[in-house]
């Protein structure tokens, strides 16, 4: 009997990438200072979806959403960039601490931890 070694694969679960570790998210700068730097949220998308983000404090209330359209940038197959500049939904910087970020789209959820300084 072989066995099969997979090490780095991706995974395409309907329409959206993920890795075995669930680290198909990534930012940078993380930490950001928000109200002067911005933070690129990186993921991929293995079809055209419709792509939902929501940043939650730690006490889980909505900080922030954003809303893309299957096709439009930010919601393309392959690796999609959205930039977050550290402010919340009504135009104010947020306080410094940990935030979620949750990417749903075609399905599944992926979340990434971000930290704001």
């Amino acid at each position: 009997m072989r066995k099969l070694l997979i090490t780095a694969a991706v995974l395409f679960l309907a329409g959206m990438a993920t890795t075995p570790a669930g680290s198909g998210v990534t930012n940078y700068p993380n930490p950001f200072t928000a109200g002067t730097e911005t933070t690129k949220i990186r993921y991929t998308l293995g079809a055209d979806t419709d792509v939902k983000i929501t940043i939650y404090d730690l006490t889980g209330q909505v900080t922030w959403i954003m809303e893309i359209g299957a096709g439009d940038p930010g919601a393309e197959a392959g690796v999609n960039e959205v930039t977050w500049d550290g402010e919340n939904g009504n135009g104010k910087t947020v306080d410094y601490g940990i935030y979620i970020c949750v990417i749903d789209a075609g399905g599944t959820r992926q979340r990434r931890k971000i930290g704001v300084r």
